[in-house]
């Protein structure tokens, strides 16, 4: 059974109406590169879609030295808020999240869900991010 409209519509929404974001997300769960939109994807499959986009990707396991080195690169970009639990700016997970599920990320997949290899390719990204703001 093909995705829902309603379903289709919610998905739009949570790539921003960005075409080839959705196209790349298509893919990552059908793994078929001739099915790139949304009406291609099944009840089941546009769910699970918007279950992902829906979830933090942000989260991060601080015993991990790469995780700990994305956390620095998101403060040196200058993507902070302030914490009241530690009474000082800390890294925006929030905004981390949403680079990862934007068309700018190099990998877009959840932090936890990422291979080495992936992570060591945001940390790229991210690092020149803090080039370009240091320029």
């Amino acid at each position: 059974m093909k995705s829902t409209s309603q379903q289709r519509i919610q998905l739009a929404k949570l790539t921003g109406y960005n075409a080839e974001l959705k196209a790349d997300l298509v893919f990552q769960i059908t793994q078929d590169k001739k099915r790139v939109s949304t009406t291609d994807l099944t009840v089941s499959q546009a769910q699970q879609l918007i279950n992902k986009l829906t979830t933090h990707w942000g989260k991060f396991d601080f015993s991990r030295k790469d995780h700990r080195k994305i956390l620095s690169l998101i403060q040196q970009a200058g993507h902070t808020k302030f914490s009241p639990k530690h009474d000082k700016d800390v890294a925006d997970i929030d905004w981390f999240s949403n680079f990862l599920k934007s068309v700018r990320a190099p990998v877009k997949k959840p932090l936890l869900e990422m291979a080495g290899s992936e992570v060591n390719k945001t940390i790229i990204a991210l690092e020149g991010i803090v080039k370009s703001r240091y320029k």
